[in-house]
């Protein structure tokens, strides 16, 4: 594609490819891909994004404020707070620039769940279980509550067979 886009070929065309050449690629693309219909590019796990990378989403979001295109984005906050190595996480500033400043991003924080909540999940997912209060705080102790947590931890113990169906009722296989 670079050959392609600077109409020259090899080492020439790669050593002229600029940062704002690759940038504009991707909007080059996300032009054509939403002249047809709207388009949603879903981003996971953004709190494992590089410098590199949460800078192109910055630019992309600027240039493609008038085209048809929602991007959303993913990440856990914990991890963007912390930072790596003592270093804090470029998704930090990006947000707040992107958010507070432009009003280009907008945030959405998901909460986590009550222990209630927890309880209620368990009832719905397991409507004849014989779970006590002890294993629903254990489970919101080891999620903190997160959804995504929970319902993987619970998936991790069926697969382990610590969580069995006996006579048509769910319960621990053995205690904790």
């Amino acid at each position: 594609s670079v050959k392609t886009h600077l109409g020259d070929n090899g080492e020439a065309a790669k050593d002229r490819y600029t940062k704002n050449d690759f940038y504009q690629s991707f909007v080059t693309t996300l032009q054509k891909v939403s002249e047809s219909s709207p388009t949603v590019l879903f981003i996971d796990d953004l709190h494992w994004a590089d410098a590199s990378s949460i800078g192109l989403l910055r630019w992309l979001t600027e240039k493609i404020a008038t085209l048809p295109v929602l991007i959303i984005g993913v990440y856990r906050p914990s991890d963007i707070n912390v930072g790596r190595g003592g270093i804090p996480h470029p998704l930090k500033d990006a947000i707040y620039e992107m958010h507070a400043r432009y009003r280009l991003w907008t945030v959405l924080d998901l909460d986590v769940l009550s222990q209630d909540l927890v309880n209620h999940y368990l009832t719905i997912a397991f409507p004849e279980n014989s779970f006590t209060t002890t294993f629903i705080d254990f489970l919101y102790d080891v999620t903190d509550g997160n959804p995504f947590f929970l319902e993987q931890f619970i998936q991790l113990l069926k697969e382990q067979g610590h969580l069995i169906q006996l006579d048509g009722k769910w319960q621990l296989a053995h205690g904790l």
